[in-house]
């Protein structure tokens, strides 16, 4: 029998403005919670290899830059569009799986 491991991708939400990114933290730990990623806020994890996954909680696009500034790029990024965190995390984690 063959046993695929797949590494869980490290997903960095902004820390934007509350509304906003409080969404973004949200879905990220619903995304842990679920075990398709894990929630993370340092950049060491993200230079270790992990796939890497943004998710901005508005089209100001500042976790990308953020990581784009410490020379990461995600391999996946989203941008929350509703007002609901579960809808959120269910879109993304489609897209995911």
């Amino acid at each position: 029998m063959k046993v695929v491991v797949r590494s869980l991708g490290v997903v960095y939400p902004c820390h934007g403005c509350t509304a906003h990114g409080d969404r973004a933290r949200e879905v990220a730990l619903l995304l842990e919670r679920r075990g398709l990623a894990e929630a993370a806020t340092h950049i060491d994890k993200a230079r270790a290899c992990y796939p890497v996954i943004a998710i901005d909680g508005c089209a100001d696009g500042c976790v990308r830059r953020w990581l784009a500034d410490n020379g990461i790029v995600a391999q996946r990024h989203y941008v929350l569009a509703g007002a609901d965190p579960h809808r959120s995390c269910e879109a993304i984690a489609v897209d995911l799986q």
